[in-house]
């Protein structure tokens, strides 16, 4: 048997308002629908956690990093920031 892995990008798709997030280095990407509605209802939601614009135009939930032994890591738990956020995120009617 031989596994692969995926290297086509998987998005977690919030229901009620379909804003995408995933994992990247760095911490999570985000990608909101094209709606000027939705996107001033998520504003305080971003703001409150920091969301930044990438360098690669999507939105993005860092996640701070150090270096330990020459690689970057985490320097808080990615997966205690992303649950809060999608919390928070789900809250948000589309």
């Amino acid at each position: 048997m031989v596994l692969r892995l995926r290297d086509d990008p998987r998005w977690l798709r919030a229901v009620g308002n379909g804003v995408g997030m995933r994992g990247v280095d760095g911490g999570f990407a985000l990608d909101v629908p094209d709606d000027e509605v939705l996107r001033g209802k998520l504003t305080e939601v971003f703001e409150r956690h920091g969301v930044v614009t990438g360098t690669d135009g999507f939105l993005m939930l860092p996640i701070p990093q150090h270096v330990v032994a020459g690689v970057l890591v985490d320097a808080i738990d990615r997966v205690n920031v992303g649950a809060a956020f999608l919390r928070d995120l789900v809250r948000v009617d589309g």
